[in-house]
């Protein structure tokens, strides 16, 4: 054990020494500022679309009343609102569900698209008859998610320190073993009785440590409140986990930062992916959900904006556990054997 603790202490001097721990808190800071006083709670944006409802039995009625710039009264109302800008497309629904009509009007000179975005709404909709709406339709869904999203600000919180928690993690394990191949510290580990389980053991807690000042620093300007919350931060240790395992393997096969700069930001594009689904949900997908920043992202917005079901963050760490397994598997066999030259 004292062995293990003069290690963990020599990792956190060195993680501090290599100036990145530094970074992360002045990165946290203009992160935190433009959160908290530049980043504004609602995105206000104009709809291109509106509609009348002229059908017998008021099919919209319903959608109509949760969206109240989806619709308006009458035609006039439209052709006006239609003049003001040739992107705009009108749709005027009249008829029954069992006759369903649909006039489109525009005046845009591309009416390939203004066609084809009307026949994807107007089916959508009259589909629907008045069920879902508009609004409901086009929320994000993941994980049972049934309540109105999160404000834009603190949305863009949920991505920044789920990110930040799991790329340091990353860069930070990466680092530390590309140093000691260079400063020439593996030779000394290796004849050494240092274990395995206790070189890993302690850079993770290192790499962990250095994590949480960055992600205090975050929850503590945008959402104070929820400093306080054990899933968050159950969430984001083991993010951390994770992804430190993942610069393991990295650093223990390619030969360098510097040398493999292209690999390591390919490797990152791919652990990103869950961002850009979560703003475009077209893109999600099951693959998706093997990637431990997926369970990271949806894990931090289930504990920061609970949806009332007790199982949303218990399975986004139950998706993270495949990733776990994994490079724990590969991190221990890599480590024991090529890192540390161990033949048995």
């Amino acid at each position: 054990m004292r062995q293990f603790f003069s290690l963990l202490r020599l990792d956190l001097k060195n993680t501090w020494a290599s100036m990145f721990p530094l970074i992360m808190i002045g990165s946290a800071f203009v992160q935190a500022g433009l959160l908290r006083w530049l980043v504004p709670e609602e995105i206000e944006h104009q709809p291109i679309m509106k509609m009348v409802d002229l059908t017998e039995e008021q099919v919209f009625a319903k959608p109509m009343r949760k969206d109240p710039q989806l619709g308006l009264d009458n035609e006039e109302e439209l052709l006006a609102w239609l003049t003001a800008d040739a992107s705009r497309i009108g749709l005027v629904f009249s008829g029954t569900p069992r006759e369903p009509k649909l006039r489109v009007l525009y005046q845009g000179s591309d009416t390939a698209g203004a066609l084809q975005m009307a026949r994807v709404f107007g089916a959508t909709l009259w589909s629907r008859l008045g069920g879902l709406g508009w609004a409901q339709g086009h929320r994000y869904s993941h994980l049972g998610m049934s309540r109105a999203p999160p404000p834009f600000q603190k949305m863009l919180l949920i991505l920044v320190v789920a990110i930040d928690a799991a790329l340091s993690g990353l860069f930070l394990l990466a680092v530390a073993i590309f140093e000691e191949k260079r400063s020439g510290a593996l030779a000394a580990l290796r004849v050494s009785p240092v274990g395995t389980l206790r070189y890993l053991g302690a850079k993770l807690i290192a790499t962990a440590v250095h994590m949480i000042p960055s992600a205090l620093i975050l929850v503590a300007v945008v959402m104070p409140e929820a400093i306080l919350n054990f899933e968050l931060w159950a969430m984001l240790l083991l993010s951390c986990f994770v992804m430190s395992l993942v610069g393991v393997v990295l650093g223990v096969l390619l030969p360098s930062l510097y040398d493999s700069l292209f690999i390591i930001v390919g490797i990152v594009y791919l652990f990103l992916m869950p961002v850009f689904a979560y703003f475009l949900p077209a893109l999600e997908s099951a693959a998706l959900h093997l990637l431990p920043t997926w369970g990271s992202i949806y894990g931090v917005r289930a504990a920061l904006f609970p949806t009332g079901r007790s199982d949303d963050f218990f399975m986004a760490m139950q998706s993270m556990l495949p990733a776990l397994i994994l490079f724990s598997l590969l991190a221990l066999v890599l480590v024991h054997f090529r890192l540390l030259g161990r033949s048995r």
